[in-house]
């Protein structure tokens, strides 16, 4: 749910000029629940799993150490600010399939729920349209709850899934989700 209180965002591209954005740090999320998906052999559908109180972890990803002078051929980034503050990214790639890919979507703590992650997603959205992509898709872990349902609310759509991916690693027992939206 978005916060009641309004703050002016401001997207923005980035380029060597704002660079240094890419260097905002991961912050921890709540691993509340999961998403468990359906397949009936036409489409997809899901159910949330929420857990018990007791169950719910906490979860940082470690430092990304983007270069952006290294950044890969098709990247595109934007950044928001609030207050002339940088307070979240957003880094997609063009893809082969007419998709562009959302790598990655960050915004920091004290900030999220105020819809800077929604701006940013909308941007995503416009620069694909601009570059002549289909839409956006992404990669989301099942049991990131928060993340699952804050793509959901902006109109991402269940598209497949990948189970095997985290074997034998500690992240062994979750399930990458591939979301869509089309432009």
């Amino acid at each position: 749910m978005e916060r009641e209180v309004k703050m002016k965002i401001e997207i923005r591209e980035i380029t060597t000029e704002n660079k240094e954005v890419l260097n905002l740090p991961n912050e921890p999320f709540l691993n509340e629940g999961r998403l468990i998906p359906i397949f009936d052999g036409e489409n997809w559908n899901y159910r949330i799993e929420e857990f018990a109180p007791e169950d719910v972890t906490e979860q940082c990803f470690p430092p990304e150490d983007y270069e952006f002078d290294k950044m890969e051929d098709g990247f595109h980034g934007l950044a928001a600010y609030a207050d002339g503050k940088c307070v979240g990214y957003v880094l997609t790639y063009v893809q082969w399939n007419k998709y562009l890919y959302l790598d990655n979507l960050l915004v920091l703590k004290d900030y999220r729920r105020y819809g800077v992650g929604s701006h940013l997603l909308d941007g995503a959205m416009e620069l694909a349209k601009k570059l002549g992509m289909i839409g956006v898709w992404l990669i989301c872990q099942d049991n990131n709850i928060g993340a699952c349902k804050f793509y959901l609310k902006n109109g991402y759509t269940l598209g497949g899934m990948n189970l095997p991916v985290y074997e034998g690693t500690k992240q062994e027992g979750k399930a990458d989700l591939y979301l869509y939206k089309r432009g």
